[in-house]
């Protein structure tokens, strides 16, 4: 299993953070540099149960028209990312 950890600077000293096991994620490129990531819970590439695959996107500059991408508190943009192995190791940098 892998640890997904995503990281929002929201101009606060704090930020935000979210944090989530998963065996897995696939990545695309979509416009303006944002990166669309599927956080696959039990095996990579098959919808989680009910079809209810967690869903980020990171990076880049989101713009209006994608509607898709909500920002702040709640939202699933981010400004960057690690994917850790089970010894703790970052296997992937997502900016």
């Amino acid at each position: 299993m892998f640890t997904l950890k995503l990281y929002q600077n929201t101009g606060q000293p704090s930020g935000r953070v979210a944090v989530m096991e998963c065996a897995g994620i696939w990545v695309t490129a979509i416009d303006n540099g944002v990166k669309e990531v599927y956080a696959f819970k039990d095996r990579i590439g098959v919808a989680d149960e009910g079809n209810r695959t967690t869903q980020f996107y990171v990076g880049g500059k989101p713009t209006p028209d994608q509607d898709a991408i909500s920002k702040g508190i709640g939202g699933n943009w981010y400004d960057w990312g690690v994917l850790e192995n089970a010894q703790g190791k970052t296997t992937e940098m997502i900016r």
